[in-house]
């Protein structure tokens, strides 16, 4: 009797690693939807309770479909029962994409704990950091991912979080207020990634730093690889604005409105340059353009109407000469 239940046992194990083989081949498939895998990777885990693969393949999958409270279900089922530094990883992720800062610190932490050389560990708990405003502890976390990234001779495998982690402490440096160390990174990360959003982060620094010219040849540059990059568009007008060069700025201001007709920021700048050139309809024209998205509702009467501006938070003492000068438009042209 002893024997046939055995038996039974084997022959019943053996059809369930059959099963679970088949199972596992089909939510494997690249031609699998999501939706599917699912639904056999539920079966697998009906037939095996404890099979971990399953679990950790399924909180992928809900990660990717953004159910991170279903990933972060599975995560944890994992490690209950055999903890290690990805899914700690993984985890972390899922709390900070749904909002737990602290759930996330404590994941990457333990995954640090487990792997220290868990690049994107390390990573999001510089992030952390830095969005908590402690820049300090931040910086410290990135500068160690990328001085072991150089001193790995390059280890391209984590090239990706290698970027990521220059161009974090570049804005890091930027809130510590060291703007020239902040250039040297996003010069750096131009090195090896000629990208019209790399060459937009370093114009816009150098035209923070007053340096136009400079700034004015990377957002020639980035407009080049992405004529669709507004933002770029904008400061190339703004430093062309600075330059001197008006006409230029007139058309890279309409350019931006031709695709947003709602920029105000754009607007004020053609209004400006349209008054370097002595011509007050058109100054008046995109002023009063402005001053309607800006205040639909109200008359402005002060400065401080537009303190959402471009304008007034970058180049204030500027912006506040040629309000006055426009102002003046107005009460000779009504």
């Amino acid at each position: 009797m002893r024997i046939i239940l055995t038996i039974t046992l084997t022959l019943s194990s053996l059809l369930t690693f059959s099963q679970v083989h088949k199972l596992f081949s089909e939510a494997l498939r690249e031609d699998t939807s999501q939706t599917k895998k699912i639904e056999l990777l539920n079966q697998i885990i009906a037939l095996e309770p404890k099979n971990l693969d399953a679990y950790s393949v399924r909180g992928q999958i809900k990660n990717d479909l953004g159910d991170f409270s279903g990933a972060i279900f599975d995560y944890s089922k994992i490690i209950m029962e055999a903890p290690d530094s990805y899914t700690y990883l993984y985890r972390g992720d899922a709390r900070y994409k749904m909002g737990n800062i602290e759930g996330a610190k404590l994941d990457y932490k333990k995954a640090l704990e487990l792997d220290k050389s868990l690049v994107e560990a390390r990573y999001g708990l510089g992030t952390i950091k830095y969005g908590s405003g402690d820049y300090n502890a931040a910086f410290l976390d990135f500068n160690v991912l990328i001085t072991n990234f150089y001193s790995n001779n390059k280890d391209f495998s984590k090239f990706d979080t290698f970027k990521k982690s220059l161009w974090m402490r570049a804005l890091t440096y930027e809130a510590l207020e060291q703007p020239y160390e902040a250039l040297k990174d996003y010069t750096n990360i131009i090195t090896y990634d000629h990208t019209s959003e790399n060459y937009y982060n370093r114009g816009e620094l150098l035209i923070k730093l007053k340096l136009y010219a400079e700034a004015n040849k990377d957002f020639k540059k980035s407009v080049s690889l992405n004529k669709k990059n507004l933002f770029a568009y904008f400061y190339k007008g703004a430093s062309n604005l600075y330059l001197g060069d008006f006409l230029k700025a007139i058309s890279d201001f309409s350019e931006v409105i031709k695709y947003d007709s709602t920029d105000f920021d754009a607007y004020l700048g053609l209004a400006i340059a349209y008054k370097k050139l002595k011509d007050s309809e058109k100054a008046k024209q995109n002023f009063d353009m402005a001053n309607q998205i800006i205040s639909p509702d109200k008359t402005i009467n002060s400065i401080l109407d537009y303190s959402n501006t471009f304008w007034f938070k970058n180049e204030y003492f500027y912006f506040n000469h040629y309000i006055n000068e426009l102002v003046k438009l107005k009460k000779v042209n009504p």
